[in-house]
Order: C-alpha cells, then structure tokens, then sequence
C-alpha cells in the first residue's frame, strides 16, 4: 500500500471522527481493500484486504490517528454509559 494509499485512509479516519464516529480495525481493513480495488492494486494481502499485523504496524505509522480514535471511543462509550444506566445493580 503506497503513503498516497495510507493518507487516503487517514484522511477516512480524521472525517469519522470530525462526524463522531470512530472506525473499527475491520472497518480499515474493507476501506484499506476498497481503495487498493478502486486503482487495480495488486498486493500480497489476500483478496487485497490487509490483515491485523498491517493494522497494528499503520497505527505505529499513524500514532495520531491512533490515539485520536481511542480517545473518541472512549468518550461516546463514556456517554452511552450514562444515558443508559447500564451500571451494576441498575434495572434495565
């Protein structure tokens, strides 16, 4: 996958979260795959979808995209949490 590819992908990222919305490890593998297909890319990734070691090492490469959708996780978790009173011992 070229830098222009990964950009591509951080570009995807960075609008998830400016929308709030935070993008699964899945979900990067089908738009790393959807992007690799648009261009007729051919890769030693099966079918051109990457697998969970590329993922680890593109968030060491992208350490602000990393973080950015940890923090954006967490906070919409946090929210959700609270307004559905999913604590122990609460009725649900």
């Amino acid at each position: 996958m070229s830098s222009k590819d990964e950009q591509k992908l951080v570009d995807w990222l960075v609008e998830l979260l400016k929308r709030g919305f935070g993008g699964t490890r899945e979900d990067l593998k089908d738009m790393a795959k959807k992007i690799l297909d648009e261009r007729g890319a051919t890769t030693i990734f099966k079918n051109n979808r990457p697998g969970k070691d590329w993922v680890q090492a593109f968030f060491k490469r992208h350490p602000q995209v990393a973080e950015r959708t940890s923090h954006a996780l967490g906070g919409r978790r946090e929210l959700w949490y609270r307004r559905t009173d999913c604590r122990p011992g609460s009725r649900r």
